[in-house]
């Protein structure tokens, strides 16, 4: 079983910058990946986010990946919905192959995503996968 809850391990934070939370994500007890985010002005910002899942190439996204990082995604929006804010961004270049995928989109030197479009009814990351195929 899968579950996403805030680090309290003091070591692990303190090489994010003050105010950033860690979500661990587990499979059971062992620790699958994470999402580090913080407040930007009106959003919350992701600063880094590791589906625990390995690509072959730079460019290949498998079908696993974008289901962890759903998860991981869509916690860090529900946060920000519960906090009031709009939108979830993200300067890391390195998870735009990713991103766009969750429609993300190149607002300045970063990544945007409008929380209403992930949560729209039968949005999902996956593209054509036929996982989703039953919930449309």
């Amino acid at each position: 079983m899968f579950s996403i809850l805030p680090c309290k391990d003091a070591d692990k934070l303190s090489c994010y910058p003050e105010g950033t939370t860690l979500l661990i994500y587990k499979d059971g007890e062992n620790e699958r990946g994470h999402v580090a985010y913080k407040r930007y002005m009106s959003a919350l910002e992701i600063l880094s986010l590791d589906t625990g899942v390995k690509r072959e190439a730079e460019s290949e996204i498998s079908k696993e990946e974008v289901l962890h990082a759903d998860a991981l995604i869509r916690a860090v929006a529900s946060i920000a919905l519960s906090e009031g804010l709009l939108t979830v961004c993200s300067k890391d270049e390195a998870l735009s192959p990713l991103f766009e995928k969750f429609g993300f989109f190149r607002n300045g030197e970063f990544y945007t995503l409008y929380i209403s479009k992930l949560f729209s009814k039968g949005f999902s990351g996956c593209d054509g996968c036929n996982c989703c195929a039953d919930k449309n």
